[in-house]
């Protein structure tokens, strides 16, 4: 009852969490690849000027080496495409994978610009070949950008889906209520293994190797849990 009463006063576990994350750390803003990041997107929203535009995060995360980068991204495309519902849009892109941020620029084509951190020659990677090699200040910086979007489409039992979602709905409360506009969802996708036991939340999608859940709202009594992985679990209330 008590966590219950926490959560209905926060906004819920991830907008609670990602006020705990803020009050903690912060992102450097100073530091040349979110620097750069930033200006990036600050020039280009003064360029196409004013007007309503619907900000979308993208993070594709790969769980094998042998995945090359361009295995998702239709199926992210799509998910993007049903959030923007043919407003003009800009796609906030994170990814394990370099090709991922060509391949989704292709497929989306001008319906919505794509903004990512710059990856640059230098290699940085992780612990694992999954992760790819831009696992270090690169995706620290990732965080950083996408944290600014108004929702996300993200990979079903990532972490770092988990943390970005926290932060855009902190970042929404935290905003005036005049200045909030439409509550944030994310929308999870990659999510075979969820098939049996969400089969309510699935969106109706080719049959394959992946999927997409239906919206999910962020300021919201709900949470994943990740405590019996490989089995991931979504809990309500």
């Amino acid at each position: 009852a008590a966590s219950a009463a926490l959560f209905a006063r926060a906004g819920g576990p991830h907008a609670l969490y990602g006020r705990i994350f803020a009050d903690f750390f912060r992102f450097r803003e100073d530091r040349p690849a979110l620097a750069r990041a930033l200006a990036a997107l600050k020039q280009r929203r003064a360029a196409e000027g004013r007007g309503q535009v619907v900000t979308i995060a993208a993070q594709i995360r790969h769980r094998t080496s042998c995945q090359h980068g361009h295995e998702k991204v239709e199926l992210f495309a799509r998910a993007i495409r049903d959030i923007a519902r043919g407003r003009r849009c800009e796609v906030l892109l994170a990814s394990d994978r370099r090709a991922t941020f060509a391949a989704l620029e292709r497929a989306l084509g001008n319906e919505c610009a794509l903004h990512s951190v710059e990856r640059n020659n230098a290699s940085q990677p992780g612990q694992f070949v999954e992760h790819g090699v831009d696992a270090l200040e690169t995706a620290a910086a990732d965080l950083g950008l996408l944290a600014r979007a108004d929702h996300l489409v993200g990979t079903w039992g990532s972490t770092f889906t988990l943390l970005i979602q926290s932060l855009i709905a902190n970042r929404f409360l935290r905003r005036g209520a005049v200045a909030r506009g439409e509550p944030p969802v994310v929308v999870y996708c990659d999510a075979l293994a969820a098939d049996k036991s969400m089969g309510e939340l699935q969106r109706d999608t080719p049959v394959g190797w992946s999927r997409c859940l239906r919206p999910l709202p962020l300021i919201a009594n709900w949470h994943i849990s990740l405590q019996r992985f490989p089995q991931i679990d979504l809990w309500v209330g």
